[in-house]
């Protein structure tokens, strides 16, 4: 939740819990899922939160491996740790996300020749 839809829905809250106080007991119900409702989201957000940290490590993993492997100059070796791991998500992830790995982790040297495949473009920002 931004900040602005927090103090809404926290006013909310207040607004039904001073209702339940006066004895209007139907909003203790609907305080009450709103608050598991709450705790769903953010739980939620957590996990989107913890998948997409482990996706990153994954590929700055993958990435390290690459270097390695461009270190030895073994294109063929170097195309099927992409394909196997990833090949459109590594591809983005060099590109985009972490640019640097583009030129260190051989994308520059080898996504053309041994992928046949240029380097992606960040979507345009949509408002």
């Amino acid at each position: 939740m931004s900040n602005s839809k927090d103090i809404e829905f926290l006013t909310e809250m207040k607004s039904r819990l001073e209702k339940a106080k006066a004895g209007d007991w139907s909003e203790a119900e609907m305080l009450t899922k709103m608050i598991d409702d709450w705790i769903d989201e953010l739980g939620t957000t957590k996990k989107d939160a913890v998948k997409e940290a482990e996706r990153k490590s994954f590929n700055a993993g993958v990435c390290v491996s690459l270097a390695c492997v461009m270190a030895q100059d073994s294109g063929v070796l170097w195309k099927e740790i992409v394909r196997t791991c990833g090949e459109d998500e590594l591809l983005r992830y060099a590109a985009i996300e972490e640019p640097e790995e583009w030129q260190l982790a051989g994308f520059a040297k080898y996504a053309r020749n041994e992928l046949g495949r240029n380097k992606p473009r960040a979507a345009p920002a949509t408002v």
